[in-house]
């Protein structure tokens, strides 16, 4: 009992409380009062935060998927047939890249350019995306010709009557698969190429060039808002504005 009392006025003493006598407790930190702001400044700054650009990081995951092959049954045994199958992984690969975004949507290319007034780039990028899908919509042409010479192949091949014409058939549709499977890869490089163009700025400038026009398009927009520097600084380093 005596051993209960002792421990008890232990932790109820002050230096229980503080490890070092004398030293005045720890203040909790409080957080600072919101700016004393007006209707329109606020609603100023809240169309600073959803129009402004930003440049994020980004990491992609690519692959990681499983598979299962089935083989062939087997005698095992007493028990009856067994059959062996197989597991297949795919290798997980990480890209990082960056992308430019306008509050919390994500731009592309071509609308960041056009958001920062870059006509010219904006133009030339259009461009190279047409030709690229243009030139993979050919090849996709192609791949459907290639199909439909199978069908037409595997019609005269069940018309055939006699030898002569069962090899011109089996020509049709071998020179029809080959150009079904040249078609299909050779259009899907191009349109690859053209949403990839689209999609990462890093193909068509540097991460400063992206980065000047940004600051070139928030200085803007800043000053057509009639904010001051201070006043969007806050957001600028990500802390949440008003």
């Amino acid at each position: 009992m005596k051993r209960l009392i002792a421990l008890f006025a232990l932790l109820s003493s002050p230096a229980w409380a503080d490890p070092v006598p004398g030293r005045p407790l720890a203040v909790p930190i409080q957080a600072p009062a919101p700016p004393d702001l007006s209707p329109d400044k606020l609603n100023a700054l809240r169309s600073y935060k959803t129009q402004r650009l930003s440049i994020r990081d980004e990491v992609e995951l690519i692959g990681g998927g499983t598979s299962l092959m089935g083989g062939f049954g087997y005698p095992y045994s007493r028990y009856g047939w067994a059959q062996s199958s197989m597991i297949m992984q795919d290798p997980l690969q990480v890209s990082r890249s960056w992308g430019v975004y306008q509050g919390v949507q994500r731009l592309s290319v071509t609308d960041f350019l056009r958001e920062t007034h870059q006509t010219d780039l904006e133009k030339a990028l259009q461009r190279d995306i047409r030709k690229k899908k243009a030139r993979g919509t050919a090849w996709f042409t192609l791949g459907g010709a290639g199909f439909g010479a199978i069908v037409g192949g595997m019609v005269l091949l069940n018309l055939a009557e006699d030898r002569d014409q069962a090899l011109l058939a089996n020509r049709v549709i071998l020179a029809g698969t080959g150009g079904a499977a040249l078609g299909l890869l050779a259009g899907a490089i191009p349109r690859g190429r053209a949403a990839q163009l689209d999609r990462y700025p890093a193909t068509t400038m540097a991460a400063d060039q992206a980065q000047d026009l940004v600051n070139a398009h928030n200085d803007a927009l800043r000053e057509a808002l009639g904010l001051t520097p201070a006043e969007v600084w806050p957001m600028e380093m990500g802390q949440p504005a008003p």
